[in-house]
């Protein structure tokens, strides 16, 4: 319905008036162009600025996150090497407390042999010696035997003897 009424409007005008009418509707369109044409280019412009806006903070964030990130990783490096250092240390302190062990124990085993190796002659000795006091002992032993056998003998045979010839 309202395009019958422009269309009864424009033909009710004279043909300067539907001109100065269409002209200044196409002034009107253009000036409505223009004005959303300039409403989206500052819309645009203000929506570039917040996205820069948005882009420097991300940036600003991302520059802070690699930053603790390179912080962080140095500290784990840091305390990485401090690990190493103390490993190392303590690797140093058992190997010498084992090679100071393993110098008593070899001294104390040849401490030991050398005591076994004197107490076994001393005992081999003791025993020649024993066994040297036995065999003097025992032929000492055999020796006063048959001394006092053969003076029991000679007693006996001297008293038979005395015996037959008192008779």
């Amino acid at each position: 319905m309202p395009k019958k009424t422009k269309v009864n409007k424009l033909a009710r005008m004279s043909d300067e008036e539907r001109a100065r009418y269409l002209q200044h509707r196409a002034d009107v369109e253009e000036e409505a162009r223009r004005k959303k044409r300039e409403l989206v280019a500052r819309f645009i412009k203000g929506m570039i600025v917040t996205f820069n806006f948005l882009v420097e903070r991300k940036d600003r964030l991302i520059a802070s996150l690699t930053g603790a990130l390179n912080d962080s990783d140095e500290q784990h490096r840091r305390a990485f090497q401090a690990h190493t250092e103390n490993l190392n240390y303590f690797l140093r302190i058992g190997s010498q407390r084992l090679d100071k062990l393993q110098h008593i124990y070899d001294h104390r085993k040849d401490v030991l042999l050398e005591n076994w190796e004197g107490e076994e002659l001393d005992i081999t000795n003791n025993q020649d010696r024993a066994e040297l006091k036995l065999t003097l002992i025992t032929y000492i032993q055999e020796r006063d035997f048959k001394t006092y056998k053969n003076n029991k003998e000679i007693e006996m045979l001297t008293k038979k003897n005395n015996e037959r010839l008192e008779v």
